[in-house]
């Protein structure tokens, strides 16, 4: 079965990540997204995304060589989310934009998305389905907590701990 890079979700940050995985793919890291889940077929069109519509969240069930990017933005549904798909053994696809800088000794957990020009520094760790919007810094030795999601310009210094959603 070939993969396939399916948004989770299909507002606008859905249509930021479509951008940010067709960038990162004609670079040469990963594959161009191929489809969404949300509660509306429609939720794309009127943007011209380009994106099959693959059903609802609810009802999705994952097939073989699919791997899903968490395009949701609030930590509480994010986690009530991935939860109901973890239930069925659905997999999380990282996603680093090319401009993003990433230490060799930062930890990145599953379902990430590090978005333009975002910076993970030496030994920090972050944790699933986390997002890092543009221009967000984790300094060193940082702990981002499962769920959470960090706002454009956000910066977290040294040793700052941030815990779940």
């Amino acid at each position: 079965m070939k993969n396939r890079l399916i948004l989770v979700g299909g507002g606008a940050f859905a249509r930021e990540l479509h951008q940010w995985a067709l960038d990162a793919a004609r670079v040469g890291f990963g594959e161009p997204p191929v489809g969404f889940l949300d509660e509306s077929a429609n939720a794309m069109s009127k943007f011209g995304v380009g994106l099959e519509y693959l059903g609802t969240i609810e009802n999705y069930k994952p097939k073989d060589g699919d791997r899903l990017l968490m395009a949701i933005g609030d930590p509480q549904k994010k986690r009530r989310i991935a939860e109901v798909l973890r239930a069925r053994d659905a997999v999380f696809a990282t996603l680093v934009h090319p401009s993003a800088v990433i230490a060799g000794t930062a930890t990145l957990g599953e379902g990430v998305v590090i978005c333009p020009n975002a910076i993970v520094s030496t030994h920090a760790k972050i944790g699933n389905l986390v997002a890092l919007n543009c221009t967000a810094g984790v300094g060193h030795d940082v702990v981002v907590g499962d769920y959470c999601s960090l706002s454009s310009q956000v910066d977290l210094m040294g040793f700052v701990e941030i815990e779940e959603c």
